[in-house]
């Protein structure tokens, strides 16, 4: 039995029993954490909207075995233009799917939970296209779970990528460029990207979160191809899809 103090990101809630909620908090010191917020639901209640995400908070568990309970909760950040917003909510409900999804219960990573907080404060911007944070979080978290595609040489022969190319062999499953000669060989399926698809996967790759204001998706005419390309990239090492965000996100305009 003891107590944990860190901070955390709210990124679900669900009713438990007449009176409880459990809470999902991506933790700062201890990974995903699930707890139980006891008497959460009742009127008037201590919690009030504390226990509702998305929000930054500083928190206190109490851990005893495998089960924790939460006693305190000091809410740091409100994100209100998320919650204000239907699209920019939609974007932070398909990094929750992610996190809850491809994340195990108290996986330490302090490198996703900047990830994540650092995307939430972006999110929450209105200057910066909501789309574009998807994107970013859904690519760099699979960077950060050591899944980066290589993008600059082939995979197979180590080969440098001729810039020149229209299009260019990416195999998921080997994790990035296939050369042509190497291609006529792949024992793994591949697919076909033009230059715009490998500018914008370069981009998001080496793009730091305070630079992610300068990249602007008007000029992409086909944002669903990227939808497909993190779709079976997730699938490639996943075994599971996510959401096609373009088709998420335009289903209603702000």
């Amino acid at each position: 039995m003891s107590f944990i103090k860190t901070s955390a990101i709210l990124f679900k809630s669900r009713k438990y029993k007449e009176r409880d909620k459990l809470l999902t908090f991506f933790t700062e010191e201890n990974g995903k954490i699930i707890s139980l917020c006891k008497g959460a639901r009742l009127p008037l209640n201590r919690w009030g909207s504390s226990t509702e995400p998305p929000n930054l908070s500083y928190i206190q568990l109490y851990e005893k075995g495998e089960f924790f309970t939460l006693t305190e909760i000091k809410t740091v950040e409100i994100f209100l233009n998320i919650i204000s917003s239907y699209q920019r909510s939609l974007i932070f409900s398909y990094m929750a799917n992610i996190l809850d999804w491809f994340i195990p219960l108290v996986l330490v990573s302090k490198k996703t939970f900047y990830l994540a907080l650092s995307t939430l404060y972006a999110l929450n911007d209105k200057e910066i296209n909501p789309l574009t944070t998807g994107y970013f979080f859904a690519l760099k978290f699979l960077d950060l779970q050591g899944y980066r595609l290589e993008l600059n040489r082939c995979v197979k022969c180590g080969r440098e990528i001729d810039q020149n190319l229209d299009n260019f062999c990416i195999s998921y499953e080997e994790g990035g460029f296939i050369c042509d000669s190497c291609s006529k060989f792949a024992t793994s399926a591949y697919v076909r990207l033009g230059k715009v698809e490998l500018s914008f996967l370069k981009s998001f790759l080496t793009l730091e979160i305070k630079d992610i204001s300068k990249i602007s998706l008007l000029d992409v005419k086909n944002n669903e191809n990227f939808d497909k390309i993190i779709n079976d990239y997730y699938y490639a090492k996943f075994k599971k899809r996510v959401y096609d965000l373009n088709k998420l996100v335009n289903n209603k305009k702000e």
